[in-house]
């Protein structure tokens, strides 16, 4: 699914993300959730899974990955160029939902939420990835299809 850009109305839009996010929710069976207060995300995320109805608490280790659309695709362009192995953590219920969505979601509940911070290698990966989604959008979620495929090959 191509990135949304906004192109629902507010209230559509509202129902698009919380839809994705409990989609992965429902799959991955959470229904307690311990979220390690460390990133911007956070606080979206905690009230992403209150909305669902999943027990939230902040703790010093979290049991979800707390990735989203535009981590994975960093990783796997830093993998690629680096010929290391790609190392993805669990399935993350924000695996659906770009970071700029995210913002635009944020906005839309009243979230202070600008977006998770990156520097070095992993903000230059997000540009060029942010870059080819505006010329071609949905490259993102192109990533996370190829990463899905090749772990279910692999297995």
């Amino acid at each position: 699914m191509p990135s949304l850009e906004k192109k629902a109305c507010n209230k559509c839009f509202k129902k698009i993300i919380e839809k994705r996010f409990s989609k992965v929710v429902n799959e991955l069976g959470i229904n307690k959730a311990l979220i390690k207060d460390e990133r911007p995300s956070d606080e979206l995320l905690k009230f992403l899974f209150e909305k669902k109805g999943v027990e939230v608490r902040f703790a010093q280790k979290s049991n979800v990955n707390q990735s989203t659309l535009d981590d994975i695709a960093v990783s796997v362009l830093k993998s690629f160029f680096s010929g290391k192995d790609l190392v993805i953590k669990d399935r993350s219920p924000l695996e659906g939902i770009s970071e700029k969505e995210l913002i635009d979601y944020a906005c839309l509940v009243g979230i202070n939420f600008k977006g998770n911070p990156r520097s070095g290698e992993d903000k230059r990966a997000h540009d060029f990835i942010m870059k080819l989604d505006e010329r071609r959008p949905g490259v993102m979620y192109s990533f996370r299809d190829f990463i899905k495929k090749l772990f279910k090959q692999s297995k």
